[in-house]
């Protein structure tokens, strides 16, 4: 995207939550932030797969999620595999992944949306 004489590259921000009511508000309100691709996951195991082949700039993880490894799992291998996203938002008050990630927002005060928001418009 070219705007005012700059390129605007795309940040690929991903999205790791399994209750789809949940991971559809965070998308719509990170979607209003321009230039975003973001893609969406239920599965950290798929998550890694995806970030591994595309890679991904934003982070917005929840720590419990359906399969076998949870978001801090997922950050361990990531880390363990030498990868580090440039901004990793938790949207759980689990703080066992405070090793990781920036910012936390407890999904079930129903202000975390706007808050990831600002948080990727600050980084961005």
């Amino acid at each position: 995207m070219f705007i005012m004489g700059f390129f605007m590259s795309r940040k690929r921000v991903l999205l790791l939550e399994d209750m789809l009511e949940i991971q559809a508000l965070i998308k719509r309100t990170v979607m209003q932030i321009p230039n975003l691709e973001v893609s969406t996951f239920v599965s950290a195991e798929v998550a890694i797969e995806a970030y591994l082949a595309r890679g991904h700039e934003i982070l917005i993880l929840d720590n419990q999620v359906v399969g076998l490894m949870t978001g801090l799992d997922m950050m361990k291998e990531l880390t363990q595999l030498g990868n580090q996203p440039d901004l990793v938002i938790c949207t759980s008050s689990d703080k066992s992944l405070a090793g990781y990630v920036g910012e936390f927002f407890d999904v079930y005060t129903g202000k975390h949306p706007q808050k990831i928001r600002e948080t990727i418009e600050n980084y961005i």
